[in-house]
């Protein structure tokens, strides 16, 4: 591109917000990543109610709205293999 052929900078987008913010992701897809990753960051051997208690500060600091009843229903069935 030449310098006639280069887009105006007011033409240019910016990225404002987080792409996560573009995809359909369910909550139930967001709180099976958040405790894949914290059993993976704490390992499965860690107490799972340590897991849970991770796992409820990660989903509160996302911004997720799940209750305790879900994240110990959900910690336990992938704690046991199952997703």
């Amino acid at each position: 591109m030449n310098a006639k052929e280069m887009p105006d900078e007011e033409s240019v987008g910016t990225q404002d917000e987080p792409i996560m913010d573009v995809d359909d992701v369910s909550d139930r897809d967001k709180l099976t990543g958040i405790i894949a990753q914290t059993v993976s960051d704490l390992g499965a051997s860690h107490p799972r109610a340590d897991i849970e208690a991770v796992v409820v500060e990660r989903s509160r600091e996302s911004g997720l709205n799940v209750s305790r009843t879900d994240i110990s229903t959900a910690v336990g069935s992938a704690l046991e293999g199952g997703h």
